[in-house]
């Protein structure tokens, strides 16, 4: 969503889910991701008929944009250059729908990134225009992991809408997965939760009640040996 943390804050209001990005970098910095709505606690709290109608709208593959020529989600993000095998995710018994695809570099899947958003924004409003925010960046041994800030609006009527996509925010967590396939991971700085898993992945996360008090777009840095 923001990223389609983004797809599960804009499209319906969903109480105790984690928003997951799961990145695998190789060693030229092509690679996978998959960004997925985890929706066991909600399950098994509300029940699976309510995870079922989540399905439903979270039918990448099959619902369509009527502002982007009636491309699904896929269709959109596979036309992206340097993008490939985008496929969706859904699997039933551990409650988690997204996205998933293949990147050649960091541009394609920043623009992939911005994308997403731009076709969640795109269905409510035909002017919305694509953005071009930077989510991963490499630089030398470094890599660099952004999250753009929540904006303010100040109209009434975009206080209280602020104001309920704050509550709701509050009860989705986030979490960044991110893998090397070659490389090792020499230090991690981030004021959020960092676990780290052996000396190749690093698995950062954030409650609800934080995300909207940040204060920097900067994620993480992760130095690389």
């Amino acid at each position: 969503m923001k990223h389609l943390v983004f797809v599960g804050l804009t499209l319906f209001s969903l109480v105790s889910c984690k928003i997951v990005h799961s990145t695998s970098f190789n060693s030229d910095n092509s690679g996978e991701i998959s960004v997925y709505i985890d929706m066991k606690e909600f399950a098994e709290k509300m029940g699976k008929g309510v995870s079922k109608k989540t399905e439903e709208k979270l039918a990448f593959d099959s619902k369509k944009n009527e502002n982007l020529d009636n491309l699904t989600m896929v269709e959109y993000i596979g036309q992206t250059s340097g993008i490939s095998n985008v496929t969706t995710i859904v699997n039933k018994k551990k409650y988690t729908y997204g996205l998933n695809l293949k990147f050649d570099n960091p541009l394609s899947l920043n623009e992939a990134m911005n994308k997403i958003q731009h076709y969640v924004a795109k269905g409510k409003d035909s002017s919305a225009v694509l953005k071009t925010f930077e989510y991963y960046h490499f630089s030398d041994k470094k890599l660099t992991l952004k999250e753009p800030l929540k904006k303010q609006n100040d109209s009434q009527e975009g206080d209280e809408s602020n104001e309920k996509l704050e509550k709701m925010t509050e009860m989705i967590s986030m979490q960044w997965e991110v893998s090397f396939a070659d490389r090792k991971i020499k230090k991690v700085n981030s004021n959020l939760e960092v676990i780290k898993n052996g000396k190749k992945q690093v698995t950062l996360k954030i409650d609800g009640d934080e995300i909207s008090k940040r204060d920097s777009e900067t994620i993480a840095t992760i130095d690389l040996k």
